[in-house]
């Protein structure tokens, strides 16, 4: 199983990635939306595929009535951590 850090590491890197970006100039604290620049069309195309990228780091994860469960920040099955994917939140 993954640890909290090598998740974090994880993202991280896809977001350097894909905004193209040092890896090394970003860190769990930052504000995304300002350090990456990202607008609101881009915040649009990311919570899009939200669902599919939660997924693939947490596959034991399920989704239901627009919210994504996992047992915890680990990966673990269950339901007690949650990310609303749809609505204001």
């Amino acid at each position: 199983m993954r640890t909290i850090e090598q998740i974090v590491e994880e993202i991280l890197t896809l977001a350097a990635s894909h905004f193209k970006v040092e890896r090394e100039s970003l860190s769990a604290t930052d504000d995304f939306f300002k350090k990456l620049g990202i607008n609101s069309l881009q915040a649009l195309e990311l919570l899009t595929r939200l669902e599919s990228v939660l997924m693939g780091l947490l596959p034991a994860g399920k989704v239901k009535r627009g919210k994504f469960l996992i047992g915890d920040i680990l990966g673990s099955p269950g339901d007690s951590l949650e990310v609303v994917l749809t609505g204001e939140k």
